[in-house]
């Protein structure tokens, strides 16, 4: 992804170093899941005991919490990014502005020095400006990616503890949602 880019900043570098982590992270959630440590001791229908190898429930639920951490930190990280390039996108301009006003009312100059002053100044705030820009649509797709990104992770362990519910725990949402539903 970085081999791609023109330019690289500092912010580029440590958003893949957090993608990076991302990525172990989910990698130490599916071993978890897939790892079957404990010994659950099972009846069957006929009655008879046995033995069955599961998956240990806290390594996992600690995964996940270290998988939704990173991608939370990911988000933020992008968040306060896209905070960042905007106030700096409204001080350069802020900066053209009072410079430019600076030129113009120079009495100083003749017409032809501040028109040329004038059009050196616009055009090298234009390029600083247009480069801030355009890195701020890119820090915005990113933000948005990380917001996916995020909210894929809490659906998705949302999803396995609902699988997870135990008989009881499903009667008592029914339950709930049943009463909201009469409720409404």
């Amino acid at each position: 992804m970085l081999k791609d880019k023109d330019k690289l900043t500092q912010y580029d570098v440590d958003r893949a170093n957090m993608l990076y982590e991302i990525a172990l992270k989910q990698i130490a959630l599916e071993e978890a899941q897939q790892n079957k440590s404990k010994m659950r001791l099972r009846r069957d229908s006929q009655g008879n005991y046995s033995y069955q190898f599961v998956s240990d429930e806290d390594s996992i639920a600690q995964a996940q919490q270290d998988l939704l951490a990173a991608q939370n930190d990911l988000y933020n990280f992008d968040k306060d990014k896209y905070k960042e390039n905007l106030n700096e996108i409204y001080e350069y301009y802020v900066e053209f502005q009072e410079k430019y006003a600076e030129i113009m009312s120079d009495m100083a100059l003749t017409d032809e020095e501040r028109q040329e002053r004038a059009k050196l100044l616009t055009e090298q705030y234009g390029e600083l400006i247009n480069g801030l820009v355009e890195q701020n649509e890119t820090i915005k797709q990113n933000l948005h990616e990380s917001t996916f990104m995020a909210l894929e992770g809490l659906y998705a362990a949302d999803a396995d503890s609902f699988r997870e519910m135990t008989g009881k725990d499903i009667e008592a949402f029914r339950d709930l949602t049943d009463a909201e539903k009469d409720l409404v």
